[in-house]
């Protein structure tokens, strides 16, 4: 909302299930939040979990575009729910440039 604030963060953590370094990136606002069950439906095209304004246009791709972009990196984008409200995205990028491909 107008005078919302975002906060953004970068911690350090390890990718699960391999427990490569990676970095951990948190964003939340104080917007309308994401519903409840639509936690990972958000990630999908053209999907909106509220409705816009009427003077914002928005087509429901980007998250699904952020979603491509950190799985070709290697890494996992997720939303959570906050007790405070607002969204809350966060996502992994390992640390190392190289990663070796599964074969």
């Amino acid at each position: 909302p107008k005078g919302g604030t975002i906060r953004i963060s970068v911690d350090s953590d390890v990718m699960p299930k391999t427990d490569v370094p990676a970095y951990l990136v948190t964003m939340q606002d104080d917007g309308v939040g994401i519903k409840s069950g639509q936690e990972t439906d958000i990630f999908d095209k053209f999907i909106q979990t509220s409705k816009p304004k009427s003077d914002i246009k928005s087509t429901g791709l980007g998250l699904a575009i952020c979603k491509e972009i950190i799985a070709s990196h290697h890494g996992e984008i997720w939303a959570e729910q906050t007790v405070q409200g607002g969204g809350c995205l966060k996502f992994l990028l390992p640390k190392n440039k190289m990663i070796e491909e599964e074969k």
